[in-house]
This record gives C-alpha cells, structure tokens and sequence, in this order.
C-alpha cells in the first residue's frame, strides 16, 4: 500500500515585545533579536514587533520587524517600540483578544522583554493558549479545527529589571547602567558634603533586593548601608552601629558622609 505523504505543518512566526517600566539595554536586545533572525535565514518564519507592550498585543499593533528602525538606537535608554502597563490583559477577555491576534499571524513564538508582573501575564496567556487556540478554531464558521495550529505558546522570558532581583540571573538588563547613575550621583553630592560637613542619606531602587544599594555604596565608600535582605533587630541595634561608625570617621579626620 502507498503511504501517504506527511502534510508538512507551517512554521510559526514569533513576536516580541517590552513591558512595564523600561530600561537601558532593551533597544539593544531587540537589535540583537533582528540581528539572530536575519543570521538565520529562515525566510519562512517571520519576526515580529508589538508596540505598546501587552496594550499593544491587546489592539493588534503589531509589525514585521525593521533592522533600520534600530540601527539609530541600538545604545539609546528605553525601548524603541514603546511599553506600557495594561489593566485590560489582568482579565481573561484582554488576554483572549490577544491570542486572536497573535493566531491571525501565525505567530505562536513569544518573547516578553520585562520584570515581574510581565512575565507573570506572559504565562498566565502561556497557561490559557489551548483554550483560546480551541476558542479561534471554532470561531472559523463552525469549520474542522485546524489541525496546523499549535495547541502550546512557546514563551522566552528576557528579564528587564534595573532591581537584579531575579533569581538565576547574574544580571538582569539595565542593572549595570542603573548603577552607574547611581555612583554619579552620589560623587556630585560629595562636594556639598564636603563643603558643609553634612550626612547624606540616598535611597536607591531595588525594592526587596539590596544589590543597588550594596553595590553604589561600596563603588562610593558610604559610611554605612541598609538592604532589605538584613533588616535590623531593633532602632537602637543600627543608631548604635551608625554612631561609632560617623565617630570613627570624625576621628580620623573624615568630617563628611
């Protein structure tokens, strides 16, 4: 008996897209991203951009991406293709919208550019594909369910975070460019320090991850640190600990901080 030939299934496309607050460093992913897709020259995959992060996904701003758009940008902050923070895919019926979008093009590759709260959207869309997928199919005048679309959204997660509080990250993106502003601040501030013999207090970003503060304060000399990873006992633990250190400085001639 002759076999049949295997019907050969289309590949998918892909799509990326930056999310929540930006940072230095995204423009330069996207480029390299533009850069792998040329290098690989699969012209049967196509990639593609979404501007306004998941808002963007949600109303179908989405087009094939330009090297040229980047080539200007590549070392500019933020990112090229804009972000922003959307209430609409915290609900089921936004994150529906936006698989209806992306199954239009093919396009069952996803890669978020982000921090936390979009990564975690990212995989709640993730976990809901195979229901929106059945939902697509049945929607195309009650036809056969289409065989060549893929039942799973493939997801890459590319941490974009000034914070570095992702684990299994040594440094996520932006991290070392924050860190950079903030040891250029606190130099310009030593000379007023200087000056007037004053204590500085500086708080830096990081939320529950002490690396920014940790960081610029040994890169600056600071007198004394606080980070959430070890908190004090009590008030009079560091007031007492803060003290004998400014005293100490005093001592030896150091009379700013």
């Amino acid at each position: 008996m002759q076999q049949q030939p295997q019907q050969c299934r289309q590949l998918s496309n892909i799509a990326v897209l930056t999310s929540g607050g930006d940072c230095q460093g995204m423009n330069s992913v996207l480029y390299g991203l533009i850069c792998r897709h040329l290098d690989s020259n699969n012209i049967r995959t196509e990639l593609y951009f979404i501007y306004n992060g998941f808002q963007g996904l949600i109303d179908g701003t989405i087009v094939k991406a330009d090297k040229k758009i980047l080539h200007h940008h590549i070392y500019q902050g933020g990112t090229i293709i804009n972000s922003s923070r959307c209430r609409e895919f915290y609900h089921q019926d936004g994150r529906r919208k936006a698989a209806y979008n992306l199954l239009r093009l093919n396009i069952e590759n996803l890669i978020v550019i982000g921090g936390d709260g979009s990564l975690t959207g990212a995989n709640y869309l993730r976990r809901e594909w195979p229901q929106f997928v059945r939902e697509f199919s049945d929607m195309k005048n009650g036809e056969k369910r289409d065989s060549m679309i893929n039942g799973q959204l493939n997801l890459i997660g590319i941490i974009g975070s000034i914070d570095n509080d992702f684990i299994g990250s040594e440094m996520t993106i932006g991290t070392d460019s924050a860190l950079s502003r903030v040891v250029e601040s606190i130099d310009a501030l030593k000379t007023t320090a200087k000056s007037h013999s004053r204590a500085m207090v500086v708080e830096v970003m990081g939320r529950n991850c002490g690396y920014l503060a940790i960081s610029s304060a040994l890169c600056t000399q600071a007198s004394y640190v606080f980070i959430p990873e070890y908190p004090h006992r009590s008030n009079d633990e560091w007031q007492n600990k803060l003290f004998k250190r400014i005293q100490y400085e005093r001592n030896n001639g150091q009379y700013y901080h």
